[in-house]
């Protein structure tokens, strides 16, 4: 592996930038211009810049937030990116044999859609969340001067020590998230997955029973019919904006969904690919006969 100073990545990578920016000396593997070696193979090592052009950004730019709070050592491994991109431009020595390993077999062009990809099979929210779990991780290891080359592939030991050093601190749902972060992140990397040993799952099943009493949230009361009644009631159906309240509730009522899976954030966060609007979209009508209805509320039934 070269040293990280001799070549260090922008800080904060542009996402509209070319891919040659990161290249330096090694523009002959650009995707316009793949090696015409018929084994791909490069005639120097990976790099660190390597691995990151051969990762496109999926999405929308995100500029990183502020990093006050977050306490890493500084290293050219871990450019500022925003959370959701940590898991894909988070990268490891691994990571640089495992190109060299892909470029041996096919072309840069071929690696950059692959990546795309797999990044893709991954939604922005999830990724999100788990550029988090990922910075726990992180953190982690550089508290316990866990080397770099130690990270990837992590050991079911290091993974044990992870989920153990959050026992009696975080809910039982907060360390499996965390954990399929790292696993997501080796997933990307090609990378074997050691989180699956009876060890480790052993481990976090005492760690579950060691949360804390705060992390352990009070079940919600359910929804009844009233209280849609009682909706029904403060709404003015013949207001497009109330109309649409009303729908979302019953919807969401009867066919026992989460609001967000019926709803968008905000207006910026709509994306047609995920998200209904009213045009383009086909509809059936249920009738009573079709429809699993309460005989005591026919009121309930949608204007």
């Amino acid at each position: 592996m070269k040293n990280e100073s001799e070549s260090s990545p922008p800080s904060n990578p542009s996402h509209s930038s070319s891919p040659r920016m990161f290249y330096g000396k090694f523009n002959h593997l650009t995707p316009s211009e793949p090696s015409s070696s018929s084994s791909h193979q490069p005639s120097l090592p990976s790099t660190i810049e390597n691995v990151i052009a051969s990762r496109p950004f999926v999405g929308k730019p995100i500029k990183p937030r502020g990093t006050r709070d977050i306490k890493l050592s500084p290293s050219s491994l871990r450019p500022a990116v925003a959370a959701r991109d940590r898991i894909s431009h988070w990268v490891t020595p691994y990571s640089l044999s495992q190109l060299d390993s892909m470029l041996g077999e096919i072309s840069f062009d071929s690696i950059r859609k692959i990546n795309v990809a797999v990044i893709s099979s991954l939604a922005e929210s999830t990724r999100t969340g788990y550029g988090a779990g990922l910075l726990r991780f992180t953190e982690f290891c550089d508290r316990e001067g866990v080397s770099e080359y130690s990270r990837m592939p992590a050991s079911a030991v290091l993974l044990a020590a992870f989920v153990a050093d959050q026992a009696s601190k975080a809910s039982s749902s907060s360390i499996n998230s965390w954990m399929s972060a790292v696993r997501a992140w080796h997933v990307i990397n090609n990378a074997p997955w050691y989180g699956s040993s009876e060890f480790v799952c052993q481990v976090k099943l005492g760690s579950s029973r060691m949360a804390p009493v705060s992390s352990k949230k009070i079940p919600r009361n359910p929804v009844t019919l009233e209280h849609m009644l009682t909706l029904q009631k403060a709404l003015d159906l013949s207001d497009s904006f109330d109309a649409a309240v009303w729908a979302v509730a019953c919807v969401a009522f009867w066919a026992c969904c989460r609001l967000g899976e019926l709803t968008v954030s905000s207006e910026k966060s709509f994306s047609p690919r995920h998200d209904a609007d009213r045009f383009g979209h086909s509809f059936s009508l249920l009738t009573a006969s079709d429809a699993h209805l309460s005989p005591i509320h026919p009121d309930l039934l949608p204007p």
